[in-house]
């Protein structure tokens, strides 16, 4: 492991935990009410993705942007019904930013996420826009969040350069979140010159080592009772064929392990919240917020 590992965890069992994902801007939602069975403990997952330093509300229209109060309203509504409530991020928090947060070099952003207590963000490809110094030094260093991605890894190795997931406790429940980025970073996305020492290993394959490690039922290397991956990759459009069949989205619906109980996407910036069998059959959640 590295440097950038989560502490080790202890594991407490629960008798079938219900999972619920939401996106936070556009609802999309399974009525965890519904899920929960009597003595299980509901926990409730907010997210956003590529959020890209949108800090002003533009409108109500849903082609603009709520803004940081709005999100921050919907967040703390959720955490009010349900205080085993996850806000999670898929990425691209900063980068391509509106003027007032870019000038500024995103801090108004970061400021405003600690603000609403996000507790956990995949990396995208615009935190690496000014190079991976300056996600470790610039953004981590104001963020009070841990950025996370399982698959950007040392050149010529599958260690992760960087944490590559996160377990969030919440009634007595440790949720895991595996990280993921677009496969298409290096070299497509970002400067050579500011991810020198870095690569891209596939996804599947590195959020499927971590899936078995955290439930392996060994506590010396980390556990959980639920598992979500955040990845920062995603179907092109909302139609359920793009996220399905053999397409680069598709092998990550496909091939993600079943103990990755839901597959929540960015980057592409569609909306979708579709039911896709993984390995095995059973059916997940795959969704996307849009942006």
């Amino acid at each position: 492991m590295n440097a950038h590992t989560p502490p080790r965890r202890r594991r407490r069992r629960v008798g079938g935990a219900a999972l619920a994902t939401a996106g936070v801007l556009i609802a999309l939602s399974v009525p965890s009410a519904a899920l929960a069975a009597e003595g299980d403990t509901t926990i409730d997952i907010l997210d956003v993705n590529d959020f890209h330093g949108r800090i002003e509300s533009e409108g109500t229209t849903a082609d603009k942007a709520a803004g940081a109060a709005k999100l921050a309203s919907v967040v703390q509504s959720y955490r009010e019904a349900n205080p085993n409530t996850i806000f999670a991020s898929v990425g691209d928090n900063v980068g391509a930013s509106t003027f007032t947060s870019l000038i500024q070099e995103d801090a108004p952003t970061i400021d405003a996420l600690n603000a609403m207590d996000l507790d956990v963000s995949a990396i995208g490809n615009h935190e690496l826009d000014k190079g991976q110094d300056d996600l470790t030094g610039r953004i981590e260093d104001r963020a009070e969040w841990p950025y996370i991605s399982a698959n950007i890894v040392k050149t010529g190795t599958t260690d992760p350069a960087f944490t590559p997931y996160q377990v969030v406790e919440k009634g007595g429940v440790k949720v895991g979140f595996i990280g993921a980025t677009t496969e298409d970073l290096i070299p497509g996305l970002v400067s050579p010159g500011g991810v020198e020492g870095l690569a891209m290993a596939p996804i599947v394959s590195q959020v499927n080592r971590y899936a078995d490690q955290l439930t392996d039922g060994d506590t010396g290397n980390g556990e959980a009772d639920v598992l979500v991956l955040l990845v920062h990759a995603g179907a092109t459009t909302g139609n359920i064929a793009d996220a399905t069949g053999t397409g680069a989205f598709a092998r990550i619906t496909s091939g993600v392990s079943s103990k990755v109980a839901a597959i929540v996407s960015a980057h592409t910036h569609a909306t979708y919240d579709h039911s896709i069998a993984g390995p095995g059959g059973t059916l997940r959640p795959v969704i996307q917020t849009g942006s």
